[in-house]
C-alpha cells in the first residue's frame, strides 16, 4: 500500500513528539485518506461509533477502544464521523 508518511517537529529539540486533537465533527482527522506518521498514536473513542481501518484491516471502533498505532503504519479514520473522542500522537 502506498500511503503519505507524515512527520510531526516540536518546537523545542528536546522536546518530545506529541500531538492531541480532539477528534468528533468538523475534524480534520476524518478528511484524510489512509497515512501514516513517524511517531506512535493513540487513538481512544470515547463516545459514539465507525470504523478505523489499521494497516489494512477495518476495526470496529466502540466506546473505550483504543487503538494504539505504530510509526509508519498506515491508517483511516474517515470512518469515524459519528465518533468522539481523542487521538493522541506520542
Amino acid at each position: 500500500m502506498d500511503f503519505p508518511i507524515y512527520s510531526f517537529a516540536p518546537r523545542r529539540p528536546a522536546a518530545v513528539a506529541i500531538e492531541a486533537q480532539r477528534l468528533g465533527p468538523g475534524s480534520s482527522i476524518l478528511q484524510v485518506p489512509p497515512h501514516g506518521y513517524v511517531f506512535f498514536e493513540l487513538l481512544l473513542i470515547s463516545a459514539g461509533s465507525g470504523l478505523v481501518m489499521v494497516d489494512g484491516v477495518t476495526h470496529v471502533a466502540l466506546p473505550g477502544s483504543v487503538f494504539a498505532i505504530a510509526p509508519g503504519t498506515a491508517h483511516d479514520a474517515r470512518g469515524l464521523a459519528k465518533a468522539s473522542g481523542w487521538p493522541r500522537r506520542t
